[in-house]
């Protein structure tokens, strides 16, 4: 997952990063139905990654990271089951 968010184009001039691979990995990460198994680190690795694609010149790039951070929020405030979580989300 990590690294299909952080995937690169390889350019001729110029290393870019492969903004289809990267909303494709979130879609399949908003779309996994084994989220609620993923390990406080594996969440915060997500969460790292679809946070800096947050800053991305491309708009769509943004908009779909942005409701990428959403949906890991949304799961980070409903997990009551390790207070190691609650602490991120506070």
């Amino acid at each position: 997952m990590v690294v299909e968010l952080n995937r690169l184009k390889r350019g001729l001039a110029d290393l870019e990063q492969d903004c289809d691979s990267a909303i494709k990995a979130i879609q399949a990460f908003i779309e996994d139905a084994t989220v609620g198994q993923y390990q406080v680190f594996e969440m915060s690795a997500v969460a790292y990654s679809v946070t800096y694609l947050c800053q991305h010149e491309e708009y769509s790039m943004r908009e779909y990271a942005l409701h990428g951070l959403n949906h890991i929020l949304k799961f980070l405030s409903e997990s009551r089951e390790k207070e190691e979580v609650k602490t991120l989300v506070e």
